[in-house]
């Protein structure tokens, strides 16, 4: 018997990202979604564990202008808020793992590495070094010292598997002569999550994480592919989306589900993936977005006019012994707007695996949106 059919028939993830700091007058608002969460693990003890994809503090909240402290200060005061609010303190009690990824808030809005020779190159990348430092230390206190942020886990109550990436510490620097080669994810953690895909089991679904958004892509990339130097997610790194999407579609026979948080904006889509010869059977993947725990400015807010929602597109991978052509076909659906939270449902009847995910508004008494993942 595999480790995907032992313990639990049923499991619940729970999926957020991006919880802007409270202020002095509207804290009960900002941790609106998390209470929400809690209410649910309150009534629902199948809700085991939750992901956090990244921003869950705003290290740069104020950009300087109010707070007066040094960024080490503030980065370690801002996750000592988040993680002794009253509603994370509540959601921690109710479950077994939290497990965490950081995005650029916990360095800076929109952190990447500047070019070799760049005057600024050095200090920059100490800043996002002290940073990761921090994140593991609120985070992920049992890692051991230099251990890489991306790692793979395996749900103790069920068996399923997760490989949580890390698309932040480890992105080249880009130009717009590099930008078609320019790496998403550095040589190890590619290493790594191609042997982890490879390995995936065809009788359970397996969990890809980060907190960048793999598609849609945005429109501004879809109609203009010089655009990607202006993008902070996989369209911006080109490369890096076609080969993952490409490793997608040589596995046609396994499951994989796709979760991130960082546009603030939930979203699912459908994603269709084959060779362009239809050497092999089409893959399948479904790609879920979680909308932000709480995002008070709209003008920071995705909207779904920003994503080419719709499209089907091609694109070449050196396959090792030549160019390899793919077609791609994404259909993308969003549940009503404002702040939230996801709710991954795993069930197991008679062997197999039914999934569904749940988009809920932290409002009270709003109705989830409901999907089925098959």
């Amino acid at each position: 018997m595999s480790a995907s059919a032992q313990a639990l028939d049923a499991i619940g993830f729970a999926l957020a990202s991006c919880q802007y700091p409270a202020g002095l007058l509207d804290r009960e608002l900002a941790e609106r979604a998390l209470h929400r969460l809690g209410d649910l693990c309150a009534r629902d003890r199948s809700i085991r564990h939750l992901i956090l994809a990244g921003d869950q503090i705003y290290a740069d909240a104020t950009a300087g202008l109010f707070d007066p402290a040094s960024p080490q200060t503030a980065r370690r005061e801002a996750y000592h808020a988040m993680r002794s609010s009253q509603g994370f303190q509540d959601i921690q009690s109710m479950l077994r793992e939290v497990l965490s990824l950081p995005d650029d808030h916990e360095i800076v809005d929109n952190w990447e590495p500047l070019p070799d020779g760049h005057p600024q190159a050095p200090a920059h990348r100490a800043l996002m070094e002290a940073a990761m430092r921090d994140f593991i230390r609120a985070c992920r206190r049992d890692a051991q010292p230099g251990a890489p942020i991306w790692f793979d886990w395996t749900c103790p109550d069920s068996g399923l598997r997760a490989f949580l990436i890390d698309t932040r510490t480890t992105r080249e620097a880009r130009r717009a002569e590099t930008i078609t080669q320019a790496q998403l994810l550095d040589k190890p953690q590619w290493q790594a999550l191609d042997a982890w895909m490879r390995a995936a089991p065809t009788d359970a679904p397996s969990l890809l994480v980060s907190p960048a958004m793999p598609l849609p892509r945005t429109l501004r990339v879809a109609e203009d592919a010089d655009a990607a130097l202006h993008s902070d997610g996989w369209d911006g790194y080109p490369a890096s989306l076609h080969r993952l999407l490409a490793l997608f579609a040589e596995l046609p026979d396994r499951r994989f589900v796709f979760l991130s948080g960082d546009e603030h904006l939930g979203c699912l889509a459908r994603i269709t993936l084959q060779r362009a010869d239809a050497s092999l059977p089409a893959a399948s993947v479904h790609s879920l977005h979680c909308p932000a725990l709480f995002a008070p400015y709209p003008f920071a807010n995705a909207r779904p006019a920003q994503f080419r929602t719709h499209e089907t597109f091609e694109f070449e991978v050196d396959a090792g012994a030549g160019l390899r052509s793919y077609r791609c076909r994404v259909e993308t659906e969003y549940p009503p707007p404002g702040d939230g939270f996801v709710l991954l449902r795993a069930q197991r009847a008679h062997g197999n695996w039914r999934l569904a995910a749940e988009f809920h508004r932290a409002q009270a008494g709003a109705e989830p949106w409901r999907v089925a993942l098959g």
